[in-house]
């Protein structure tokens, strides 16, 4: 997998993040590669929330991925 990462603050505690992935599946043979768009908020020093919404890019276009997570 490789991937390329950009953020920018818009708050401050808040970043907006992009990156674009491309991932080799070796088991079925094939390249993926994905455009992200999400966001990550500190809530309090040991606790941040991130989410966002990804878009396939080439023959992935069409596949949809949405994702949220907590640290």
């Amino acid at each position: 997998m490789v991937g390329m990462v950009g953020s920018h603050l818009i708050g401050p505690r808040t970043a907006l993040v992009a990156d674009v992935v491309r991932q080799q599946q070796t088991r079925q043979r094939r390249l993926s590669s994905f455009v992200d768009i999400g966001f990550n908020h500190i809530l309090e020093p040991a606790v941040t929330i991130s989410g966002g919404l990804g878009g396939g890019v080439a023959s992935d276009r069409g596949a949809v991925r949405v994702f949220i997570g907590l640290k």
